[in-house]
């Protein structure tokens, strides 16, 4: 399900797909790039990826066993059986699309707090490609988790631990990286700022989702 809608995605969507979908460009500083960080965030093409990231997130979440509902504050608005496991992806999927778009309200509240409201858009901006791109990956350790859980369980859960904290890890060092080529990291200021919007829910989320379970 997930391949035939990255490709019904793909077909419809071709150019803005190839724009978000270039590893190069990642690590370029190019007009192209540049080009990029200048799209809307919100588009009809973001909101189905993001769909499609928080499904694919959600079904390896699942797969891993993980109970989010042993979090009080989840457990208090989503209160879903373990065992009912179609409810459980769409609780998360919810979740997960729910906190993509709802960071870039966490960070323009912080930039108005911090006076970095110029960042605002170009943070967000990597953050929603970045984590676009590195969710591409998550099918494939879903199904590697699959294939090989019943064989290896131990490494294959700590295989796809290791991979979800490798999205998140990355993402937050791109966006860092991205903020720093516009303004310097080295202005503390900005260092405090880019601390509590990205590295503090980093910790959170790797602390819920990799450590705990």
């Amino acid at each position: 399900v997930l391949g035939l809608s990255y490709g019904a995605v793909r077909t419809t969507y071709q150019s803005g797909l190839a724009r978000i979908f270039q590893v190069e460009e990642l690590f370029g500083s190019g007009s192209d790039q540049q080009a990029f960080l200048t799209k809307p965030a919100f588009s009809l093409l973001n909101l189905l990826l993001v769909l499609l990231f928080a499904l694919s997130f959600a079904l390896l979440l699942t797969a891993l066993h993980t109970d989010l509902q042993n979090l009080p504050l989840v457990r208090r608005f989503f209160d879903v059986p373990e065992t009912a496991i179609v409810a459980r992806v769409l609780v998360y999927t919810a979740v997960i699309t729910t906190f993509v778009f709802g960071k870039y309200i966490y960070i323009g509240l912080l930039a108005y707090i911090f006076d970095l409201q110029h960042v605002v858009d170009l943070q967000y901006r990597e953050f929603l490609r970045t984590t676009l791109l590195g969710g591409l990956f998550l099918p494939l350790v879903l199904l590697l988790h699959l294939s090989l859980n019943s064989g290896y369980p131990r490494t294959v859960a700590w295989a796809a631990s290791a991979a979800i904290g490798l999205v998140l890890v990355g993402t937050v060092l791109r966006v860092a990286r991205t903020v720093h080529q516009h303004a310097s990291l080295l202005n503390l200021h900005l260092f405090a700022y880019l601390c509590v919007t990205e590295v503090l829910p980093l910790l959170v989320l790797l602390k819920l989702i990799v450590f705990t379970y």
